[in-house]
């Protein structure tokens, strides 16, 4: 707090103090993990080598793949739109 008792926004939520890189490394983070699951749930497919198609072992693992695929995109974009929550919020804290 100054002396005029006006909230100021802590330094370390402000842009370009290094908090929008470290979130632009986890993001990159969970996106290559990302990535790892769906090539190594197809890898494992692939080696697996099916007769049938649609075993049940086949149906699962496609069904894991797509499932963890889909709440890591929900994750990441929810991500997405706290930072922007928060930024805005860090912006009308600052006026």
């Amino acid at each position: 707090m100054v002396a005029n008792d006006t909230l100021q926004p802590d330094a370390r939520m402000s842009p370009g103090n290094g908090s929008e890189d470290d979130d632009g490394h986890i993001r990159v983070v969970v996106m290559l993990v990302l990535a790892a699951v769906a090539v190594g749930g197809a890898l494992d497919l692939f080696l697996d080598r099916p007769e049938n198609w649609f075993s049940p072992h086949v149906l699962i693992e496609v069904t894991l793949l797509v499932v963890s695929t889909a709440v890591g995109l929900l994750l990441l974009r929810a991500w997405r739109t706290t930072c922007e929550q928060l930024t805005a919020s860090t912006r009308s804290v600052a006026e």
